[in-house]
């Protein structure tokens, strides 16, 4: 259900899907919800609530979810030590790109796209690392891996594209100006 917090009416009842998300997303042109619920992600129709798709592929407890700026992809994180990329189409999705962070000891934490789409970011809340991988067309390679707050939440890029953030359950962040070649503290 989603309820309009200025009024506390319900405006939109999201429809043909039934297990309890944890995590929910609209996409930045807000024509779309996603929601991870466990092991799956349903993507809505933010008008209607309609279901639009259901992402299928990982074995285990999705813990990241995010859109790409343009609204066409979604990138998911799981427990299963692997993220995945998705891409919306008339049809449907489908996974364009499965990722695994190397080291990777209690699966995917966290998953950013970049402003512009090209990167993804990764993180694991085990080993503490954060990992950018190429996703775009012609992309799939690791880019470069960093250390990451113990006990890492969430992860994200700044609008620059130039900076990043980590945050940890102990209530610390941590943030970096990074290049392709170096990662600087």
């Amino acid at each position: 259900m989603i309820i309009d917090v200025a009024t506390g009416d319900d405006v939109l009842e999201l429809s043909g899907f039934d297990t309890y998300p944890h995590r929910i997303t609209w996409s930045p042109d807000g024509q779309w919800i996603a929601a991870a619920a466990q092991d799956e992600v349903p993507v809505w129709d933010a008008t209607t609530g309609a279901l639009r798709v259901v992402l299928r592929g990982h074995t285990a407890t999705v813990n990241g979810i995010d859109w790409s700026a343009d609204s066409v992809r979604i990138a998911t994180g799981s427990a299963d030590g692997t993220a995945r990329v998705w891409e919306l189409t008339d049809e449907g999705a489908r996974a364009v790109m499965t990722l695994s962070a190397s080291g990777t000891l209690n699966g995917v934490a966290g998953v950013a796209f970049a402003p512009d789409g090209r990167r993804l970011m990764t993180g694991d809340a085990a080993n503490a690392t954060t990992t950018i991988f190429d996703v775009d067309v012609t992309g799939t390679a690791e880019w470069i891996n960093f250390p990451a707050p113990a006990e890492l939440t969430g992860i994200d890029f700044f609008r620059d594209g130039k900076r990043l953030v980590a945050s940890s359950e102990n209530a610390s962040a941590a943030t970096w100006a990074w290049t392709p070649a170096a990662c600087l503290a």
